[in-house]
């Protein structure tokens, strides 16, 4: 009994100590893409809330996501890409699928839209690809 007290202890002090991280990282990520105008990327990985239903079903309005850094890889149709909108708003960023590659770029659409997204996306304007949605 004694013994899984210890683990027990173990344990929440582990997750205790990562939700710790999570935080830091989390203010410190918003203070550098504030001071930027750029999403922070932390060894090329960045977590992302989804605020809306438009990629539903494959995931929800409240998901996380992990989104790797665009680098040298060519993204392809049927990748989920982030990259930056208008809106008005600082730093807007959407995470939808490339439903196509044309000459110019990327066709992109949320899987819960009825219409692709407006315009084209340029190479340069995706900026990371989705490569895990943790819930």
């Amino acid at each position: 009994m004694k013994r899984l007290k210890n683990i027990t202890g173990i344990l929440t002090g582990m997750i205790t100590l990562l939700l710790l991280l999570l935080a830091i990282y989390s203010v410190a990520a918003a203070y550098q893409e504030k001071r930027n105008g750029t999403p922070f990327f932390f060894l090329g990985w960045k977590p992302v809330l989804v605020l809306s239903d438009s990629m539903e079903p494959t995931f929800h309005t409240g998901s996380i996501l992990i989104v790797r850094e665009q680098e040298t890889e060519e993204p392809e149709p049927g990748d989920i890409v982030m990259f930056p909108i208008e809106t008005g708003r600082e730093h807007a960023y959407v995470t939808h699928r490339i439903v196509s590659r044309e000459q110019d770029g990327y066709i992109t659409k949320g899987d819960n839209n009825n219409a692709p997204d407006f315009g084209i996306r340029a190479r340069e304007d995706i900026l990371g690809t989705v490569t895990h949605i943790l819930f």
